[in-house]
């Protein structure tokens, strides 16, 4: 099959979507599958870049605020889309943001009767608690509008089931499943050695550990007020953050004002040492506002780590509460404390968990994701399309 990738966020770690994009590109790719990208442009990259059965198409862009010059807004061109259409041959079209430059290219599929599929990454909080918009008005505007877009392809994918059914509560009409976005289970072996993760950032004692971005939806600052109980109570303990955000320095002016030297903010890893992060931890905690799917939490369970998560988005997919973890509502930095030190003093339970972890990861392997949209794509090209 010839596909074509749409995302406005490509070759960036900053955020899930384009993770996902890359890794189901790379087993597409491995299946024989041709591979056209259509998304941003940065200063650094050229409008059109070719790889080994992989061609990119770069559109003008502009960068948005409060992402760390790393979520891009593209305009498009419908004559360059039609022509990179015919020029590729493109089989199937699926669009990973709901932008303007995902409009112009399904409404160009839409006229060359080229199948098109959506998946949706978003959810209204990640924008609202940013922006100081978090109102129920503006929640229900945002999905009103990427439904319009929604509306217009021919089958909708979503990795949760929370947020199928926000889709659906607020105009999708469109067919539409959930698919995981799955976690790569080859690359995740809770035996791994973390040495190196230690030893770079000193670390000692059982670790309590976040990974993401350090942004205002995320609760971090929950998560260390829940943490200054949990150093008062036990001993011997630290909390890593690992990621890069624009909240970054309060978060680190809040731990100095409430006296914590053992909170440690990596900044940005690089993903052999990430893995060593989830290896050294004694649990991982997600206090959310909003989550889709985080494909963080899926790496956490598959390198068998127990869980806390918010009882928000796809969250409870993934913790299930009392088997791998627990769950609370979100803002609540005293019920997250006394989960925490309910595990730290429980080798037994946290072993418990680990193991459920892992079976929850598998339920979750990646390979069972791509064979389904494998089949979704070829299904799609039967009914709608033009095969080759």
């Amino acid at each position: 099959m010839n596909i074509c990738i749409v995302s406005d966020l490509f070759d960036s770690s900053f955020g899930g979507a384009p993770v996902v994009v890359n890794r189901f590109n790379q087993r597409f790719l491995e299946r024989g599958h041709k591979i056209t990208i259509i998304t941003s442009k940065s200063k650094s990259k050229e409008s059109v870049e070719k790889r080994k059965n992989l061609t990119i198409y770069r559109f003008f862009s502009c960068t948005l605020p409060k992402s760390e010059g790393e979520y891009a807004l593209s305009f498009p061109n419908s004559h360059r889309i039609r022509q990179i259409f015919e020029r590729e041959e493109i089989d199937v079209l699926h669009c990973h943001v709901p932008s303007l430059l995902s409009l112009a290219c399904v409404l160009e599929a839409r006229k060359m009767a080229v199948p098109s599929i959506a998946t949706n990454h978003l959810l209204s909080e990640t924008f609202s608690r940013n922006l100081f918009f978090d109102t129920a008005k503006f929640n229900s505007f945002f999905y009103k509008i990427i439904n319009v877009f929604y509306n217009l392809v021919d089958l909708v994918l979503c990795p949760s089931t929370y947020g199928l059914k926000t889709l659906r509560e607020t105009g999708l009409s469109t067919r539409a499943f959930v698919l995981s976005n799955g976690v790569e289970l080859s690359k995740f072996n809770p035996n791994l050695n973390h040495e190196q993760f230690d030893l770079q950032f000193d670390l000692k004692g059982k670790k309590i550990l976040y990974v993401g971005r350090l942004m205002e939806e995320k609760g971090l600052d929950v998560l260390i007020r829940a943490y200054s109980i949990v150093n008062a109570k036990v001993s011997n303990t630290c909390l890593i953050i690992v990621g890069k955000g624009h909240i970054r320095r309060n978060l680190e002016e809040l731990t100095k004002r409430l006296g914590l030297k053992n909170v440690i903010f990596t900044g940005f890893v690089s993903d052999s040492l990430l893995r060593q992060a989830y290896a050294s931890s004694s649990l991982f905690v997600l206090p959310s506002y909003a989550e889709i799917q985080p494909l963080v939490l899926l790496e956490a369970l598959a390198m068998g780590l127990p869980a806390i998560g918010t009882n928000v988005g796809g969250i409870p997919d993934l913790v299930v509460e009392g088997r791998n973890g627990y769950l609370l509502e979100p803002g609540d930095h005293a019920g997250l404390a006394e989960r925490i030190i309910t595990l730290l003093n429980d080798d037994k339970l946290r072993k418990q968990f680990s193991l459920n972890s892992l079976q929850i990861a598998r339920d979750n392997d990646i390979e069972k994701s791509v064979d389904r949209l494998e089949r979704l794509y070829q299904w799609l090209i039967s009914q709608i399309g033009r095969a080759h």
